[in-house]
């Protein structure tokens, strides 16, 4: 941008000097094609002025040219870079005497900027110029300093398009105002970008300090929407972007995408640290009632710009932005575009860690995360938190494929889990330590692409403990704690059923989930047993549990004899229209029994004919392990 305006300018420097020759001449447009020559041979584009040239005389003569065009770079994808329908000048005589140029005022009416990328990512702004080159050795002038009092730009349009995506933008600015005074020079500006209206207030050094890359400071405030940016702090080169000491402050009522999360308010100080290297230091952003700190670091010396940045905090509460997205969504897993392009534009190192993480189902101590993205590939390791005392740890891998496509491959592992401890399962379950294995691969263009073809294992394993049955049947109840309150030996409600074990398991392919007989439960007085399916695709449930009386077991044949079931969705589960009865309640997502909403994934209804005496072990079976690892011993 600075070498746009370096050549803008050129134009009226070629504009004035040729002033001066003919300050005196009342036909001055015999002088169009020599103000059009001396333009061309300073830029080598082509330059065009199709109205006529208006010349007032006096102290302060004014110079008025209409519809000027500045030609576009030879590939480019219109014929004019730039188009003015007025150009208007004001020269201050006297300076010229010491050899400097002093506009009093310059005004640029309907200005179009037309700016692009060709397909190697170089901008039409790289003019070349098309003057000879100065020979080694040669003394070099030092151009004339310019001063400009006042600059209006009125209806103004700038268009920047992206050679390589094709993708374009454009910014509207019905008025830019900049007026030189004691303090600096004082900035106003009006636009519109992307249906936001846009605001810049403050003061900022001189044109002349800009052009002369002097130290050039800047005190600012500026609105874009509802987000408000101050800045301020000065550039001690400011034409090569060094010694930058900049402050930035960034506050708003809520951002587009995060607004349930309520306000948020960004702190942070820029310096440059060598050419295309710059930090960003005593970051400082609060989101809601969450708080995150750190720095980064950017180098734009590379193939691709490369971030590394460590950040921290004490409390995340992501609980309002998922609280708001399953209250809109009929779907679970988002049909959005993944940002796949945009992998293999940047390479970056991350390290984030966290006290605590806050979600409705449940919270995470201690989480660490390693974010690793490189040449298109992001990976997610090490990945390590505390959730209700288990261990949780994994990592993700993604690929990019193409400009849309992502490879994705996970693995989490769970150990030790109090399902208790669990914010729905709080004072329900003792006991009962869970292990949780998924291993699961992917390809697609979005998170419900991924699914839809997903294919891996799921293996959730809980050992001995209790259930207490006295809330089972009130509403909002997992499926499987209903099974429980249906089965309950005893009538009263407060007592706690024993479990001895627990698995879900079920094998995952081409995007669909199933389980055969891998799905049980044993307690002190009855067994379960249960399979089916889940289609990740359309998010169908179709889950079932049947029950069986242990011998000694006093209860009713008949309620041992009902089928648990769940359909619906995994966004909205229900319960089957045969077991109304049976489910007094909807069973709810995020209370499946010792995995805070595991149970969604054990699906379908399986007709057992004979009683099976060792259901975990079966399930286990069914996931490939050995029998022996059916129950789990209590700690």
């Amino acid at each position: 941008m600075t070498r746009i305006i370096k050549y803008i300018f050129v134009v009226i420097l070629a504009v004035i000097t040729m002033l001066a020759g003919f300050l005196f001449t009342f036909n001055i447009n015999r002088y169009k094609d020599d103000i059009v020559h001396a333009v061309e041979s300073q830029t080598g584009r082509k330059v065009s002025i199709a109205g006529k040239i208006h010349l007032g005389l006096s102290l302060l003569p004014t110079l008025v040219i209409e519809n000027v065009s500045l030609g576009n770079a030879p590939w480019g994808t219109r014929p004019a870079m730039l188009k003015v329908r007025r150009f208007e000048a004001q020269l201050d005589l006297r300076p010229l005497l010491n050899g400097d140029v002093r506009l009093t005022r310059f005004i640029l009416v309907q200005p179009e900027l037309y700016l692009e990328t060709d397909r190697h990512g170089r901008g039409n702004w790289e003019i070349t110029g098309g003057g000879k080159k100065q020979e080694a050795g040669a003394e070099t002038s030092s151009p004339p300093s310019l001063s400009i009092h006042h600059i209006l730009i009125e209806e103004a349009t700038v268009v920047y398009r992206d050679g390589r995506s094709g993708r374009q933008r454009s910014v509207f600015i019905p008025r830019l105002s900049l007026n030189t005074g004691s303090g600096g020079v004082r900035l106003a500006l009006r636009a519109d970008y992307d249906k936001q209206p846009v605001r810049l207030n403050g003061r900022i050094a001189s044109l002349d300090t800009l052009l002369g890359n002097q130290p050039y400071k800047v005190d600012i405030k500026g609105r874009l929407g509802k987000v408000t940016l101050y800045l301020k702090g000065e550039v001690q080169q400011p034409l090569e972007a060094r010694g930058m000491k900049l402050d930035l402050k960034l506050v708003a009522r809520s951002l587009r995408g995060l607004h349930r999360m309520g306000p948020v308010s960004v702190t942070a100080s820029l310096a440059d640290e060598k050419p295309g290297v710059y930090a960003v230091n005593s970051i400082r952003t609060r989101l809601g009632g969450s708080e995150i700190r750190g720095g980064a670091r950017l180098d734009l010396n590379g193939a691709r710009p490369a971030v590394n940045a460590s950040l921290d905090t004490s409390r995340l509460d992501l609980s309002p932005l998922v609280k708001g997205y399953t209250s809109r969504h009929a779907r679970l897993f988002s049909r959005a575009a993944l940002p796949v392009a945009g992998m293999r534009k940047l390479d970056a190192d991350v390290d984030i860690t966290a006290a605590e993480v806050v979600t409705p189902e449940l919270t995470m101590r201690g989480l660490k995360l390693a974010l690793r993205l490189h040449r298109g590939r992001l990976r997610l390791i090490p990945l390590s938190a505390k959730v209700a005392d288990g261990d949780l740890s994994g990592e993700v891998d993604m690929q990019s494929r193409g400009s849309s496509t992502v490879d994705v491959r996970t693995t989490l592992r769970v150990k030790g889990l109090k399902p208790g401890l669990l914010r729905n399962l709080r004072g329900k379950i003792r006991g009962a330590p869970t292990d949780i294995t998924l291993h699961a691969a992917g390809r697609g263009d979005s998170i419900a692409a991924v699914m839809a073809g997903l294919n891996g294992t799921f293996l959730a394993r809980m050992g001995k403990g209790k259930v207490q049955t006295s809330s089972l049947e009130k509403a909002g109840g997992d499926l499987l704690m209903h099974t429980l309150s249906l089965l309950s030996p005893k009538n009263n409600k407060d007592a706690m059923s024993d479990v001895q074990c627990g698995v879900i398991a079920f094998h995952v392919r081409r995007g669909v989930a199933r389980s055969d007989k891998g799905i049980a439960m044993e307690t002190n007085g009855v067994n379960s047993v249960g399979g089916g399916e889940v289609n990740l695709a359309t998010e169908k449930l179709d889950l079932g549990l049947r029950p069986y009386a242990r011998k000694g077991l006093g209860a009713s044949v008949g309620r041992m004899a009902e089928v648990v079931r769940l359909g619906g969705t995994l966004a909205h589960p229900e319960p089957k229209a045969d077991t109304l009865a049976a489910v007094k309640t909807a069973a709810t997502v995020g209370a499946a029994i010792a995995t805070g909403g595991i149970s969604l994934l054990a699906v379908g209804l399986y007709n057992m004919a004979t009683v099976d005496e060792h259901p975990c072990a079966t399930a286990l079976a069914f996931a490939g392990k050995s029998k022996a690892e059916a129950v789990m011993a209590a700690p």
